[in-house]
């Protein structure tokens, strides 16, 4: 996002490299993916932290990394299966 493109990827291959020795959170992933404008990644990653429950995913709906990503439907679904926004089918109480 910052027009550092080259530095971005080389960050996101020494991720690559660090999580064959260790844990590294897809939300990491998810977030330079998405710097990166690979939506696809991004989400994919983004599902793996959902279903791992990683505590920063609350951050999901107000982080600006993601913006590019908001109007994707996958994104709205993920946010509605985690709990940030409202099931459209679920009843509503008056």
């Amino acid at each position: 996002m910052a027009g550092q493109r080259a530095r971005a990827q080389q960050v996101l291959d020494e991720l690559q490299a660090r999580s064959k020795q260790a844990y590294v959170s897809p939300y990491f992933f998810a977030i330079i993916s998405s710097g990166l404008d690979e939506k696809a990644a991004a989400l994919d990653w983004l599902e793996r932290g959902a279903q791992e429950r990683h505590p920063y995913l609350i951050l999901l709906d107000v982080e600006p990394v993601f913006s590019g990503i908001r109007d994707e439907p996958r994104f709205g679904e993920l946010l509605r299966r985690i709990g940030l926004r409202p099931n459209a089918t679920a009843p509503t109480t008056k």
